[in-house]
């Protein structure tokens, strides 16, 4: 299955190019491709939904940072600390973030980036909340610290890592 392309001016949700809502991570066909692949692939790129032994993935994803993710109705999948709901990968509705990111329990997301985030464009659409202690991942992240995002549905698991792949430019000799 080909990357489905997401529209980048639709921060701080997934929207897909040929569609105008966001994408509904619990209900309809891409929920469907979902509970069907192995696991859930989405980047700067787009989105791939795709079987574990696919070529697509890396085989060996032990260089990638990984967190626990539960499948939640709000997101894509929500981190947990006991009861209390740490991060959300790629939530719909309202995208908020901690003003006091020093509230934040720190994994290897929150502790790969100053303050907590990837993201640092000034109209990421995300709302800045007094008492948050929890912090979303949303577009922005995916847009401005270059994410590649790999969650494995049947392990409970997300992967990430930033894509620091150069792009061979005209003329460098380089491909």
């Amino acid at each position: 299955m080909p990357y489905a392309a997401i529209d980048h001016s639709a921060m701080p949700h997934i929207v897909l190019t040929d569609q105008r809502q966001q994408l509904p991570w619990h209900h309809g066909s891409h929920f469907t491709s979902r509970l069907a692949a192995g696991y859930t692939r989405v980047n700067n790129f787009g989105l791939l939904f795709g079987r574990t032994r696919s070529s697509r993935l890396s085989a060996d994803m032990s260089n990638w940072h990984s967190e626990s993710c539960q499948v939640s109705t709000d997101a894509l999948c929500e981190q947990m600390a006991g009861n209390r709901s740490q991060m959300l990968f790629l939530p719909r509705g309202i995208v908020e973030i901690p003003e006091d990111f020093a509230r934040l329990i720190q994994n290897s997301f929150t502790m790969a980036f100053p303050n907590g985030s990837s993201c640092e464009h000034s109209n990421s659409g995300r709302l800045t909340t007094q008492l948050d202690d929890r912090y979303e991942v949303s577009l922005c992240n995916l847009v401005d610290g270059k994410l590649d995002l790999v969650y494995n549905n049947a392990a409970g698991r997300i992967y990430w890592r930033q894509d620091t792949t150069a792009l061979a430019t005209r003329g460098s000799g380089k491909i």
